[in-house]
């Protein structure tokens, strides 16, 4: 038995690890816990999954009997459902104990220390929170037909996955050692509570592994064959997780699992009996974070387009900004102390001059001016940057905004950018982003930045209107106008759209609170039919679209008409395509239930007709 080395290079670990799966021999093994989460998470990416179980090799996917089983067995608890329900109850009882301890403390001094008008100012911010927390998760609730569908998808790949192993033998060992290896911590399972039920199923699922390869190894009839298995399961009775690593640049740092910089390796004990009883290569254990980063890196690597973006963001937490913000906040107090000290007639030391030493000219002209800024290099950057890695670059850009060395405009162009080129994980960080910049980058600053994002939205980098825009970057930003202080950069696009002679169904910095609109249904059954939808005096709805067509309802809701859906999805889904706040179309009719003809579906938006809207305009932008 070889122990693992405690200094262990990422770069190397990763190149065995793809060229393990470029092999068409190389078996892939997933785990219950793998399955599970294929369901629990979103359909793109669970599609991506998928997609890339297809390309390899037929029969080099493999699903063992024990793991279906405990499959089946979480499907019939509904784990998921549950789960999710736990994680919702959990997370608000947890709000409520810090809002009732954060109340306790609160009075006047303390809060208008921290930036708040006072004790009222900071309880209305509490209470505000919770709303949102409320709104945030309901996407957690379950969608019984979403649920239904997704599980019916894994259960179905699952099927034609399963190995057809026999498992009196792994059973008949495990009655014979399975004690032995408990009491020894002989790996794997001996982290398991032996009291709860399947306690043994990862030695089962282990054995049924060794088995599998042994049975086509045999006596030396084919080459060594490499096993990969995919799990969520990071105990150390599965893997040795390295104490330090040299990561690509050649230095050395400390492990980091939670976004993919790490060389977990499989538990010293299962790679010497995988050698010894299975006749085998290589054995790897993957987490689906870890694996989604190394494939986006080797798509990356040779130019090519990543194909697992949803993938990587489903198996990542968005935790990237948090530590960028906490970098970022670092850098402030430094320039603060290093201010104080320049002022102090006891040093000599000089601080260099920040943007808030002159504010940008916030003008609709000016950010349609910077609209041609090139910033390819940085865009290029980020956009090959695995999430862990965006952080130290965006922090970079912030110092070199906070230092005077970028615009606010270049910056807001280079966000709009990544997000429109579809880096993963954005545009949705950009409110977070702005929100949370330091108190030393003044309100103009945000406006200024938001601005050149909100101009991306309808123009093109030669400042020239687009026909459609850039509805996904739209999505997350537009909704910033409810806030006060971005008005400013609402007020000038406003100004901009207006300028261009833009066609609109809403135009955002107008102060409109509503507008028109109406659903004209044919009355009878449950759900009523769908004949027209108007916004304003346009119509909405068309058909007969095509079958592939991506304006049908039925893509864009995600179902058939036969499970219809109701009024406020309907407006949650007209607000999204035509860019408008969800709360200025009327909620009369959120709670009728509707359902539609089957090549039935919207027109798309036209910045250059009348009313903004088109039945006949096609295509895309060069940025959306």
């Amino acid at each position: 038995m070889q122990l693992d080395p405690l200094v262990r290079d990422y770069s190397n670990y990763l190149e065995e690890l793809m060229g393990s799966l470029r092999s068409s021999s190389t078996r892939v093994y997933l785990d219950t816990s793998l399955l599970i989460w294929l369901i629990r998470i979103g359909k793109e990416a669970r599609d991506e999954f998928f997609d890339w179980c297809k390309g390899r090799a037929v029969g080099s996917i493999r699903v063992p009997v024990w793991a279906a089983h405990e499959l089946h067995r979480h499907n019939l608890s509904q784990t998921v459902r549950r789960t999710a329900q736990s994680a919702v109850g959990d997370t608000k009882t947890k709000y409520a104990e810090f809002a009732g301890m954060a109340a306790e403390r609160a009075d006047d001094n303390t809060c208008r220390a921290w930036g708040y008008a006072g004790r009222s100012s900071y309880i209305g911010e509490l209470e505000r929170s919770a709303a949102v927390l409320d709104r945030l998760s309901l996407v957690l609730k379950p969608d019984e037909e979403s649920l239904r569908a997704a599980t019916e998808q894994v259960i179905q790949f699952v099927n034609a996955h399963t190995l057809a192993s026999d498992l009196s033998p792994a059973i008949a060992r495990l009655s014979a050692t399975g004690e032995f290896r408990a009491s020894h911590r002989m790996p794997p399972g001996f982290e398991d509570n032996r009291k709860e039920e399947n306690a043994s199923g990862d030695v089962i699922i282990w054995e049924e592994m060794l088995i599998d390869v042994f049975s086509s190894a045999g006596e030396a009839k084919t080459d060594p064959i490499d096993s990969v298995f995919v799990s969520l399961d990071e105990k150390k009775d599965w893997v040795s997780s390295a104490p330090q690593i040299i990561n690509e640049f050649g230095r050395s740092q400390n492990p980091a699992p939670d976004v993919s910089v790490d060389v977990a390796l499989p538990h010293p004990m299962l790679v010497h009996e995988y050698k010894q009883r299975a006749r085998g290569g290589r054995l790897f254990i993957a987490t689906p974070a870890f694996l989604s980063a190394a494939l986006h890196r080797e798509a990356r690597s040779s130019g090519a387009a990543s194909h697992v973006q949803h993938w990587l963001a489903a198996s990542h937490r968005p935790a990237s900004l948090s530590r960028l913000m906490s970098a970022v906040d670092s850098s402030a107090a430094r320039k603060s102390r290093a201010l104080e000290a320049s002022n102090n007639p006891q040093r000599t030391q000089s601080t260099p001059a920040v943007v808030t030493d002159e504010e940008p000219d916030l003008s609709a002209q000016t950010a349609i001016s910077l609209m041609a800024t090139e910033n390819t290099p940085l865009v290029r950057q980020l956009m090959d940057a695995l999430p862990e890695e965006q952080a130290p670059i965006l922090h970079g850009l912030l110092e070199r905004l906070m230092n005077g060395e970028l615009s606010s405009f270049a910056l807001g162009r280079i966000l709009s950018q990544i997000s429109m080129q579809g880096l993963v994980s954005w545009p949705d960080q950009i409110p977070s982003l702005l929100e949370q910049l330091p108190s030393s980058v003044p309100q103009v600053v945000r406006n200024a930045v938001l601005l050149a994002i909100l101009a991306s939205i309808y123009f093109d980098r030669y400042g020239e209107l687009l026909a459609q825009p850039a509805t996904k970057l739209a999505s997350v930003c537009l909704p910033l106008e409810a806030d006060p202080g971005y008005g400013p950069a609402f007020t000038n696009l406003n100004r901009l759209l207006n300028a261009a002679d833009a066609r609109l169904p809403y135009f955002p910095g107008s102060n409109s609170s509503s507008v028109p609109f109406s659903i004209e249904a044919i009355p009878g059954g449950v759900a009523r039919r769908l004949k027209d939808i108007r916004i304003g005096q346009q119509p909405v709805l068309i058909d007969p679209l095509p079958g592939d067509s991506a304006r049908r309802l039925s893509v864009l809701l995600g179902r058939p008409p036969s499970t219809g859906c109701d009024g406020k999805e309907l407006r949650s889904l007209l607000a999204y395509e035509f860019l408008i706040p969800v709360s200025a179309l009327s909620a009369s009719a959120d709670s009728t239930q509707y359902t539609w003809p089957p090549d039935c579906g919207l027109v798309v938006m036209d910045t250059g007709v009348d009313g903004g809207l088109s039945a006949l305009a096609t295509g895309g932008n060069e940025d959306d």
